[in-house]
């Protein structure tokens, strides 16, 4: 029989023995020797004797084992000499800081063996009635088999786990104390910490780049776990939204300019409430704008050429004419978190100032411009005839130079012609089916000689379709190229309206509508009509001075 088999039959007949013998008094205390160490026979006894006797049969301490069974059934029967602490095997120990906290440690038959405090698993903090702690407000109280640690005025840093260890030769005993300090919570860190996203100098902003994603961590510390929040300061949700809250961590995706601000973060654990806060700040590309990107000057003209810049970091600007560097303007005039820079022509000379300008800013993201031309063309003309003709044929369209709106006087911009472009259209119909039919396939084109300094203009067009609408295109140019058109619709008439009568003349033969030749003309230069894209369709002008017949 091994020797597993002979432990647990002599167990179970010793127990067997001492039942018998139980019977027969039940106030006597019944005691049973395992090893060589006596102990008194209980439910919990026999319960360990049970499992020993399956488990443990090549041991060799018998009696050691018990005793270790014996504590993990948290029993308070003990074998004689059996040591063992008073207090609880673990305790937690809540104090105040600035209060006096005792660890206990409370032994009984304690014997020859010896007791340490220990901070940890490595801080030694006292041997029996030897401290060793270097911090004055720590104390040893030791008296017989009692060994006390005082601490005064505690302090967050005091907070963490102590252990009371008895030391025996073949065994040793352990009672753990957690010592926990409520206190305030603490900001430990905003991250990142860590370049290109933070500067040492600059420690209440964080740096990102435009389009990156961007995190923030909040690391907090203090007794309770204190909670962790997030927040962006001066957001305000639309109606019925909800505030933009986070946890402990901001994640914010492809960031842009709208995200950038103040973050607040706040921990809280019911001892108290701390914030702090952070920039972000968004690194992008500088941003161009002009409130004018074409300008028309004339000869003489003051000018500004104005220039505003997005730029973070800020931007050092330069103006440039046609790729040649005119004038450095540093960061400009900053106002509202933007730069503002402006370039003065106090009289315009059209041979030396017109030409594209350039305000180009850069800054580390990179470099941006926006382009600004100075130039002389022609205003668009400002068409004044009504657009109802009271011919069928005919259409007498009057127009007047172009002019500012906020001017009330002309610029000295010179116009050398007009041209006037324009083709009918109609509606047929062909059953269900209808189609815009047009009287020519591409407009048809007439270029005017200018007058200088003539303010009001009149032409008559004829051969014109009845009851039909016209679209009509009229600028001016000069040297410096084509003006801006001026797009006009008029429609012809589907009868006549009655004619007016004739008037008497010297050869009595002038009419109410007497044809000269414009002043434009007198010269003997004619203006000659030619359809575009080389149609052969001609439409008759008839040059008409408004007002004005010949003796």
């Amino acid at each position: 029989m091994d020797r597993r088999a002979s432990f647990a039959a002599a167990a179970v007949a010793m127990l067997m023995c001492l039942a018998i013998e139980a019977d027969s008094t039940e106030a006597d205390l019944t005691y049973i020797v395992i090893g060589s160490t006596t102990f008194t026979l209980t439910e919990r006894v026999q319960k360990c004797l049970e499992t020993l006797g399956l488990s443990n049969s090549n041991s060799t301490n018998p009696g050691g084992y018990l005793r270790k069974c014996l504590r993990k059934l948290s029993t308070t029967t003990r074998a004689p000499n059996e040591t063992y602490f008073i207090n609880a095997a673990r305790e937690t120990l809540v104090a105040e800081e600035g209060s006096t906290a005792v660890l206990r440690c409370e032994i009984v038959n304690l014997g020859r063996k010896r007791v340490f405090w220990w901070r940890g698993q490595t801080t030694l903090l006292s041997s029996m009635y030897t401290l060793y702690a270097d911090d004055r407000r720590v104390k040893i109280e030791a008296f017989n088999s009692t060994f006390n640690i005082r601490i005064t005025r505690v302090r967050k840093s005091d907070a963490g786990k102590y252990k009371c260890q008895v030391l025996a030769r073949r065994f040793k005993l352990e009672r753990i104390v957690e010592l926990e300090v409520p206190s305030l919570p603490s900001i430990v860190s905003l991250e990142p910490t860590t370049p290109p996203f933070f500067d040492q100098s600059d420690r209440d902003r964080r740096y990102f780049n435009r389009t990156t994603d961007a995190i923030l961590y909040c690391n907090a510390s203090g007794f309770p776990d204190p909670t962790v929040t997030w927040e962006k300061v001066g957001y305000y949700p639309p109606m019925g939204g909800s505030p933009q809250v986070w946890g402990d961590t901001v994640l914010l995706s492809n960031i842009d300019e709208q995200d950038a601000g103040v973050y607040n973060c706040t921990a809280s654990n019911g001892v108290g409430t701390i914030e702090r806060s952070i920039e972000v700040v968004v690194q992008y590309l500088p941003v161009v704008r002009s409130p004018a990107t074409s300008i028309r000057a004339g000869r003489g003209q003051y000018v500004s050429l104005d220039c505003e810049v997005s730029a973070v970091p800020s931007a050092e600007i330069m103006w440039r004419r046609d790729n040649v560097t005119i004038q450095t303007a540093g960061q400009g005039l900053v106002r509202d978190g933007k730069q503002y820079t402006t370039y003065i022509l106090v009289s315009v000379d059209p041979d030396e100032d017109y030409g594209v300008y350039r305000c180009t800013a850069s800054n580390m993201m990179g470099a941006s411009f926006v382009s600004i031309e100075l130039h002389g063309r022609p205003l668009p003309p400002r068409v004044t005839s009504a657009p109802k003709s009271t011919r069928r044929h005919a259409y007498s369209l009057s127009w007047q130079p172009g002019m500012p709106p906020d001017e009330w006087r002309p610029q000295e911009i010179l116009v050398s012609s007009y041209v006037i472009q324009f083709r009918g259209w109609w509606i047929q119909k062909t059953g269900a089916l209808q189609r815009v039919v047009y009287t020519h396939q591409n407009p048809l084109r007439e270029v005017i000689p200018a007058v200088d300094r003539q303010q009001e203009y009149n032409y008559v067009i004829r051969d014109l379709r009845p009851n039909t609408t016209y679209q009509m295109t009229i600028y001016g140019r000069n040297q410096y190229g084509k003006g801006e058109p001026t797009a006009f619709t008029f429609y012809t008439a589907n009868e006549n309206a009655p004619s007016a009568p004739k008037l008497a003349t010297a050869n009595g033969r002038a009419t109410y509508e007497q044809k000269v030749t414009p002043r434009g003309l007198q010269s003997g230069a004619a203006a000659t009509l030619k359809p575009s894209a080389g149609l052969v369709d001609l439409v008759v002008f008839a040059a008409v001075v408004v007002g004005k017949t010949s003796s």
